[in-house]
């Protein structure tokens, strides 16, 4: 991330789809029918989108364009390689390798998840924030799983990078398929 100033306002931007997070991400397509270069900055700055656009242009124009050049590149979320640790509220968490050692409550939530997502027709990248709460909170927490707790630690998932949290959700879902007994919705 790069720290920038412009006028009076000081913040932080991605300087390449690894920095970018889930919120960002999500905001990126929620808004790609009225995406232009404000509301791009606004996205990865956290600015208000009128503030950007009342900005002087010069400032603007040098200093956030220039940074952002990577989204001329292509982000290909399914080749992204899930890793061992992931970055959650400025600590390394280890990610579980076999979901079916994990609590019940975690599984059921999870299905109750999909089942919302599949009948709301989410992408997955929706639903990233509550999958990582739902297995995280009890590893961030260093306690058992509570699911109130988990809907306090959504935000904080949100700021994860969707380069980390993408291939680890899209394992979580999978081993959650294989390792879940019973009826399910399909997530095709």
């Amino acid at each position: 991330m790069l720290q920038l100033k412009v006028q009076d306002r000081t913040f932080f931007v991605p300087e390449s789809w690894e920095e970018v997070t889930v919120k960002q991400f999500s905001d990126l397509v929620k808004f790609r029918i009225e995406l232009n270069p404000a509301r791009v900055m606004s996205i990865f700055t956290g600015i208000e989108y009128d503030w950007i656009l009342n900005a002087e242009p010069q400032e603007i124009e040098v200093k956030l364009l220039s940074v952002m050049s990577f989204l001329g590149e292509d982000i290909d979320l399914l080749a992204l390689v899930r890793k061992d640790y992931i970055s959650i509220g400025g600590r390394e968490l280890k990610v579980p390798k076999d979901i079916r050692n994990e609590t019940y409550g975690q599984k059921m939530f999870l299905q109750e998840l999909i089942n919302e997502s599949i009948r709301k027709e989410l992408p997955m990248y929706e639903i990233i924030p509550s999958a990582l709460a739902i297995y995280f909170q009890p590893i961030f927490d260093n306690s058992a799983f509570n699911d109130k707790r988990v809907e306090e630690l959504k935000p904080m998932m949100s700021h994860t990078r969707i380069s980390e949290a993408y291939p680890i959700c899209a394992f979580f879902l999978k081993k959650y398929i294989q390792s879940f007994p019973g009826k399910r919705e399909s997530l095709n």
